[in-house]
């Protein structure tokens, strides 16, 4: 460097020496790394979205046979004679109307599989 030159003037530094080449290679090297791991969390992000999802529909789905469960052993009670049609609610009536049209369908079905 110069003798001459004053404190506060700033070095100029050539881009082209080895060792900004190899500060260069070390960043490159690092931020690869750095958006590999955000790539590796966002994936495991998603993956932990989709498990929960299908956790819940899982959970969906035990809430409607259990439902289905109630209303079959509503239905069975309701045959019985333990209960009476004011005894429940609309939607549990709606719900019994649905149970027995599925019923008579499946034996109109059955009844048309043994007659051919």
């Amino acid at each position: 460097m110069k003798k001459n030159m004053k404190k506060n003037e700033l070095v100029l530094s050539n881009d082209n020496n080895i060792i900004n080449k190899i500060i260069d290679f070390l960043k490159n090297v690092f931020c690869k790394n750095s958006n590999n791991v955000l790539r590796e969390v966002n994936d495991n992000t998603e993956e932990e979205n989709v498990r929960q999802e299908k956790f819940l529909s899982n959970i969906r789905v035990n809430d409607d046979i259990i439902k289905q469960t109630d209303m079959l052993s509503l239905k069975e009670r309701y045959d019985r004679g333990e209960i009476s049609i004011d005894d429940l609610t609309d939607e549990q009536v709606n719900y019994l109307i649905g149970l027995y049209d599925k019923s008579i369908a499946s034996l109109k079905e059955k009844i048309k599989q043994y007659a051919v």
